[in-house]
């Protein structure tokens, strides 16, 4: 086998496995592998402080936008 998929699906052949809990069964002889569920490495926290200052920020700036929208229409109002 080179590796080369377009070489080698001429020896591809299927056979259908059943896995129900601990029982596996198979509609030819297969060979008996064990697949070990390990930890392995920890990953990141998604999120986190990131958006907890990224939420604050827009909300000062929405607060910021509507103080300014609502001055400059008092202001219109007072000069009319």
């Amino acid at each position: 086998m080179s590796g080369n998929p377009d070489e080698d699906s001429s020896n591809v052949s299927t056979t259908k496995v059943t896995v129900q809990g601990d029982n596996v069964t198979a509609d030819e002889d297969v060979i008996a592998i064990t697949i070990t569920n390990d930890r392995g490495a920890s990953l990141p926290n998604a999120g986190g402080t990131g958006t907890a200052l990224f939420t604050r920020l827009g909300l000062m700036l929405i607060g910021f936008a509507g103080a300014v929208f609502m001055v400059r229409r008092r202001r219109g109002r007072a000069s009319s």
